[in-house]
């Protein structure tokens, strides 16, 4: 009898508190709960990101990248960089062809799950 009391006692001083810790604004306890608030907490930690200095930081580098081939087809002579060169004028039209796909199916309101994705060339 002793024993179940202490049991009792040590159920009331020990779990209850921490129980209403993880319990804290009136939420049933489940794994959803305790999943979610974890969640939450994570995103809280995390900077916040801002797209338009990522495409400024990527516009600054894009520039560098264009100033070096040319300073280096001015040294070295035009035609070892002129498949390079090649290469990025294609990737750039794929990736200026993808905006604007993106932006006709957002405008006719297109069910993008169902189509086929456009592949570079």
């Amino acid at each position: 009898m002793k024993n179940i009391f202490l049991h009792i006692l040590v159920l009331f001083i020990v779990v209850a508190p921490s129980y209403s810790q993880i319990n804290r604004g009136g939420q049933p306890f489940t794994y959803d709960t305790v999943y979610q608030r974890k969640v939450e907490e994570q995103t809280r930690k995390c900077p916040e990101i801002r797209n338009v200095a990522v495409v400024a930081d990527l516009d600054k580098a894009i520039a560098q990248l264009w100033n070096a081939i040319e300073f280096c087809c001015s040294e070295y002579g035009e035609e070892i960089y002129n498949p390079l060169v090649k290469a990025i004028n294609q990737l750039n039209s794929y990736y200026k062809r993808q905006l604007a796909a993106r932006a006709s199916r957002r405008k006719a309101k297109v069910d993008v799950d169902k189509e086929e994705p456009i592949f570079p060339c």
